[in-house]
């Protein structure tokens, strides 16, 4: 992602940052409830879970990742205009 000096821009990718980050949450959230609800057992069902579980763990880590990133940004085009309305709503 190229990077500018335009405080608009900024938002505006900070924006699709926020949005990317929010979408990668709500799938994983949906993901994990759906694998929960599976009901099998066995040893394949654990090792599914398990891997489920790591692959889950590491969404939600790139969700953090990609949220503090486009905080970073926010603050990074508060910085060069001088403003700190970011027109994205609550964090």
């Amino acid at each position: 992602m190229e990077m500018t000096a335009d405080p608009a821009a900024m938002r505006e990718q900070a924006a699709l940052v926020r949005s990317a980050a929010e979408a990668i949450g709500t799938t994983t959230d949906r993901l994990q409830n759906d694998i929960e609800s599976l009901v099998f057992e066995g040893p394949a069902a654990e090792r599914f879970r398990e891997a489920s579980r790591e692959r889950i763990s590491h969404a939600r880590q790139l969700t953090g990742e990609l949220q503090s990133l486009a905080e970073r940004m926010l603050n990074e085009a508060h910085t060069t205009d001088g403003h700190g309305a970011s027109g994205l709503g609550p964090h």
